[in-house]
């Protein structure tokens, strides 16, 4: 750190030096608002109770029931209920 100051004095001297440091200081408290920032919305976008929360206020405002969680009735991309990889799909033939 101090070489990086030494050669900083030499090559822009000592009057351009504070008026530089005070632009790193701006920007670098700039950089960690904004990351903070970044860092809480996505806490809270991420946040499980939140999510609980806004589904469920959102549910009142429709009027529509909440999906159930309970395994065995969800079902994954491939379009089988969970816990229900054993039975065939309705288009294959079964003997």
């Amino acid at each position: 750190m101090l070489v990086i100051l030494v050669v900083a004095l030499i090559f822009l001297g000592p009057s351009k030096l504070p008026e530089i440091a005070r632009t790193l200081g701006k920007t670098t408290q700039t950089i960690r608002r904004v990351s903070d920032s970044f860092r809480s919305e996505l806490t809270a976008a991420v946040d499980e109770d939140t999510e609980t929360k806004a589904r469920q206020r959102g549910n009142e405002i429709t009027g529509s029931k909440t999906p159930s969680n309970e395994v065995g009735t969800s079902s994954n991309e491939s379009g089988f209920a969970l816990g229900d990889e054993g039975q065939p799909q309705d288009n294959e033939n079964t003997q």
